[in-house]
């Protein structure tokens, strides 16, 4: 089997066999088992770390337009909490502030999501407080659910749920109407994620961490995002093992970077960093693969550091076609590594351009 075969193969049983990975989920934890076997089966010696987090327990969801008898389609959004709840549907808009014009309390809302994290935390917090029943959030995609643009634990007031941009148009015009909506979980929860660790041990102290999340969002089978970092991490682990670099390699596959957290950076990567805090003196640099496979998007190597590290980046043989435009936004794994004062290397073929396939 050929090096791409063997990274189409673990992309296929991540993404079909397995299928999606949300935070804190039992196919998180088969993802993560997956990539523990596949390290070991490359002669190194796994260890499974496993931290606290919030779980993704929504399994369902069904939105009802209540004297019709008509069901619309939708998923859950990531953490939303479980609940069915009646009332009138009000459109919110999307600028990223509530309409004063309707009653909130009681009601289900119809939000296009916008603006950064920390904004629409504020502005779920708000409708929370008035009272909110449930919330529909609207997807930038017309046929496709983004079951990740509501992904706030912190929102445990009312169910979330998510639609295609051809059900928002349809739900916009019903604006008044009564609806209901409902959300159902899985039992048994563990609030916990894991990391899959292995090294390649190296001839001085100092380490490299190199990482790819192994989680989805839920519903996502994550082919892009991100199974074709995992299946890369575990083609490293293959090429590497038996090397004696000069700094250890330990190659990360991180859980539960969906999350994401106030911050945007994942919660694999901070629970990796606070474990090993009185090591990272001694860590070099952080690299992070993360939507890659792309066919139509740009190859594109973010980074940041010092200078001698930068240089060094871009001494790096890389395709005529790759852009080095500098350093990326705060978030993902190499957010962690920024936070700390970490150099870091962030190799994607995806940012910032549309992904109607999600």
């Amino acid at each position: 089997m050929t090096v791409t075969e063997r990274i189409q193969a673990n992309v296929r049983h991540l993404a079909e066999t397995i299928g999606p990975r949300p935070p804190g989920s039992r196919a998180e934890t088969m993802g993560a088992q997956f990539v523990a076997s596949q390290f070991a089966a490359a002669g190194l010696s796994p260890c499974v770390k496993e931290f606290a987090t919030a779980s993704h327990a929504a399994t369902e969801s069904t939105l009802e337009r209540l004297g019709t008898g008509a069901t619309l389609p939708c998923l859950p959004s990531q953490f939303s909490v479980a609940g069915q709840v009646t009332g009138p549907l009000v459109f919110l808009g999307g600028n990223g502030k509530p309409r004063q014009d309707v009653p909130l309390g009681g009601a289900i809302g119809l939000l296009v999501p916008s603006g950064g994290i920390e904004g629409r935390i504020r502005l779920l917090e708000h409708l929370q407080d008035e009272g909110l029943a449930g919330l529909i959030a609207i997807s930038p995609y017309m046929d496709d659910e983004l079951t990740k643009n509501i992904r706030y634990p912190e929102i445990t007031g009312f169910p979330v749920v998510a639609v295609s941009w051809r059900v928002g148009n349809q739900l916009a015009q019903a604006a008044g109407e009564r609806f209901r909506l409902t959300v159902k979980h899985e039992a048994g929860a563990t609030n916990t994620s894991q990391n899959v660790v292995a090294e390649i041990t190296g001839t001085g102290p100092n380490w490299l961490a190199v990482s790819a999340h192994n989680d989805t969002a839920p519903f996502a089978p994550g082919a892009l995002d991100n199974g074709g970092g995992t299946a890369l991490l575990i083609e490293l682990a293959r090429e590497l093992a038996g090397c004696t670099p000069a700094a250890s390699i330990r190659l990360v596959s991180t859980g539960c970077e969906e999350y994401g957290r106030r911050d945007g950076v994942g919660a694999g990567a901070q629970a990796y960093c606070d474990a090993h805090a009185d090591e990272l003196d001694r860590c070099v640099g952080w690299i992070e693969i993360d939507d890659v496979g792309n066919i139509l998007g740009d190859l594109t190597v973010y980074a940041a550091g010092r200078k001698p590290f930068l240089d060094l980046v871009r001494q790096i043989p890389a395709p005529n076609h790759a852009r080095l435009p500098g350093k990326a936004s705060c978030g993902c794994d190499h957010g962690a590594a920024e936070q700390r004062g970490l150099p870091y290397v962030w190799f994607t073929d995806s940012a910032g351009i549309p992904r109607p396939y999600y």
